[in-house]
């Protein structure tokens, strides 16, 4: 004689504890792992005396590698989420079923009194929208959201909203108005394009790393001190331990010496023609 069998049936309570162990894999050092080789293999190729022509095709490709890889990354956190929300909302069903023993079996197999599906549940969710969860943002992230837009012109105003709340973007609203709208990539001190550039966390101005210890240090004692600021109109008291590297200057600085070795060797290529 064939038994019937019930289609679901509740989560027994002697198993709500290996329920609420079951997660989604956390993948987000995967993640980590190929933003950070995306990023060094960026770098290699700045440093590496490849033709600008021979770069702009291979910068492309990691800078939309990067944008793919952001977007599974915001997915899958969105299904982490989800996954949470379903196995409370399943555990909740579940238990406000009858308790399955023999007395209530042949109920469940008639579906007379029914239980929740954890794997129809995971199957629409699946297929239904997963929604895209903010991801906390790491200096290896902004530099590679801000690469696209500074290998295009390394004096760009970065969006704010590319980088995230609080990030600098390298200026404040005077200092844009007066560079017409970009960036300056010289030193306020050395009035010398940026080789080791350093920027404040107090006001969040950037000096070459050879220009500030000048102007920090004390002729005298030859110690650093603190002083006011040199950037025109800022009121700020500063001192060498304010300052860190600014790796976003330090990219645009990069790129801009690449471009302009470009548009050098362009003008004597012309020349030659000419003559």
């Amino acid at each position: 004689m064939s038994i019937k069998l019930p289609d679901s049936v509740p989560l027994h309570r002697g198993l709500i504890r290996e329920f609420h162990d079951i997660r989604v894999s956390d993948v987000s050092s995967s993640f980590v792992s190929c933003q950070k080789e995306i990023y060094d293999t960026l770098m290699f190729f700045l440093e590496s005396g490849i033709d600008y022509e021979d770069l702009c095709p291979l910068v492309k490709s990691n800078c939309d590698t990067y944008i793919q890889l952001l977007e599974q990354e915001e997915e899958s956190q969105g299904f982490q989420t989800k996954f949470k929300t379903i196995k409370e909302n399943y555990k909740e069903m579940t238990e406000s079923c009858e308790v399955f023993d023999l007395d209530t079996m042949d109920r469940y197999a008639e579906r007379d009194i029914t239980a929740p599906q954890l794997s129809k549940l995971l199957k629409e969710a699946n297929d239904g929208y997963i929604p895209k969860i903010k991801i906390s943002i790491t200096m290896v992230d902004r530099i590679l959201r801000a690469f696209p837009y500074i290998w295009k012109d390394p004096k760009c105003i970065l969006p704010d909203s590319l980088l995230g709340d609080g990030f600098n973007n390298d200026a404040n609203e005077d200092e844009i108005e007066m560079a017409g709208g970009s960036i300056e990539l010289t030193c306020p001190i050395t009035t010398l394009i940026y080789e080791e550039p350093m920027i404040s966390k107090k006001c969040q101005h950037t000096f070459d790393k050879s220009g500030l210890t000048e102007y920090l240090k004390n002729s005298d004692t030859n110690r650093y001190m603190e002083k006011d600021c040199a950037k025109d109109g800022c009121s700020k008291k500063i001192s060498m331990d304010d300052f860190s590297p600014d790796t976003i200057m330090s990219l645009r600085c990069k790129i801009y010496q690449i471009k302009r070795n470009e548009n050098n060797n362009n003008m004597k290529l012309e020349a030659l023609d000419v003559l």
